[in-house]
């Protein structure tokens, strides 16, 4: 079996979350409780490899997708070492024979700052300003591709993101999210929002556009989905969640990734 933690709670989460109920013929989500309340971040990650161990049998896997590997603030204040947590986990791991995995970006907004749909969408299907932000995610993918440091503020992709949203200047992870909100906000037909809050994952990345319509049908926004459904330059347009999610795994920074996602229905 193969158990899985969540440090995210929103986009990420809703991504890998269809991830495993799409590829994994076997999968526990491991979480943890405080009041009867479910806690995220990486307060409690250390806390949910002890519980998963503990679940955790010889041959088993433990899959753990970070929100962001580079915060080195827990939400109490104090200090959170990512690189210390990954190398206490793989012992533990080692000790009880379980197959580790990690998720391979410095945070979620990669994954879809360096898929090369977005980029093209940007450009072919774009309400405003989506030339310009196709250009900045060129820039961004090809910097992780060849392990350069693209977070530079004399950097003019760099520059114009943090005119559009300046708290993009604070840091890393608020350019990234910046990027990613711009570039997904400005696709004129369709579900493609990307954000951090609630449920802030396009559907329409992820899910069968055969059960989007399906489920809009008695809605109000029905003939705008039939729009958007209409008009879509999505090259997975009319595709099943499946075929996203395959396509997305080997077009953006998860093809580096140790495991790909057809790989997970290997886990019984």
């Amino acid at each position: 079996m193969i158990y899985f933690i969540s440090e995210d709670s929103n986009s990420a989460h809703i991504f890998w979350l269809a991830v495993f109920n799409t590829f994994a013929k076997n999968y526990k989500e491991i979480n943890t409780n405080i009041n009867g309340d479910v806690v995220y971040g990486n307060t409690s990650l250390e806390e949910k490899v002890d519980n998963a161990l503990n679940l955790m049998k010889k041959g088993d896997a433990l899959f753990i997708a970070f929100d962001n590997i580079g915060s080195p603030l827990q939400n109490n204040g104090s200090t959170f070492d990512s690189g210390d947590f990954i190398l206490n986990t793989s012992a533990k791991c080692k000790l009880k024979s379980i197959e580790l995995l990690l998720s391979n970006y410095y945070c979620f907004e990669e994954v879809y700052i360096t898929y090369v749909e977005l980029e093209r969408l940007c450009k072919e299907d774009n309400k405003q300003n989506g030339s310009m932000i196709a250009d900045v995610l060129k820039y961004v993918r090809y910097c992780i591709d060849n392990d350069i440091e693209y977070y530079d503020k004399n950097n003019v992709y760099v520059k114009y993101i943090i005119s559009l949203v300046p708290n993009a200047g604070i840091n890393k992870e608020h350019f990234d999210d910046a990027l990613l909100r711009q570039a997904t906000a400005s696709i004129k037909n369709g579900l493609f929002s990307i954000k951090k809050e609630g449920n802030g994952l396009g559907e329409c990345w992820i899910t069968s556009c055969e059960e989007i319509r399906d489920r809009k049908k008695n809605s109000k926004v029905y003939s705008t989905i039939l729009h958007f459904c209409k008009n879509c330059k999505f090259k997975l347009s009319n595709a099943y969640s499946k075929e996203k999610l395959i396509h997305i795994n080997k077009n953006s920074i998860l093809r580096f990734a140790d495991t790909d996602f057809e790989q997970l229905e290997n886990y019984t």
